[in-house]
């Protein structure tokens, strides 16, 4: 039974292991001199939070490509990783970059928020 106002993710990660970020939030987006857009973050932020595989099973209910990573990423913190008309938020970790794909956001009713996202390749 949930109860709200009380932050289970925090009361979780006292107890499961905990894990480290860089999140890349989306800026703006601008055209070079080629006429190519260009993604502008704001400065990077750590978040700590549980870094967890997404299951097969569930990938596909979803309708995403189950031959790719997907990781979810359960964090105390306001993240709101996509947008429509701009660019996804990027989490970094153990060298690899991970592109935002949606967000469950419970911070209003628990101060936590489940983010799923797909591993798009080295972090260069």
């Amino acid at each position: 039974m949930m109860i709200p106002g009380v932050n289970l993710m925090n009361l979780a990660l006292s107890v499961i292991g905990q894990k480290q970020v860089v999140w890349r939030q989306f800026h703006a987006r601008t055209q070079n001199a080629l006429g190519n857009w260009v993604v502008q973050y704001k400065p990077d932020q750590i978040l700590t939070g549980s870094w967890q595989s997404d299951p097969t099973d569930r990938v596909k209910e979803l309708g995403y490509d189950s031959s790719k990573n997907y990781r979810r990423f359960y964090v105390s913190a306001p993240v709101d990783g996509v947008n429509r008309g701009t660019s996804p938020d990027l989490l970094i970790t153990d060298g690899r970059k991970y592109e935002v794909v949606s967000t469950d956001d419970w911070s209003v009713q628990d101060g936590w928020v489940a983010i799923l996202c797909v591993d798009i390749g080295p972090d260069t």
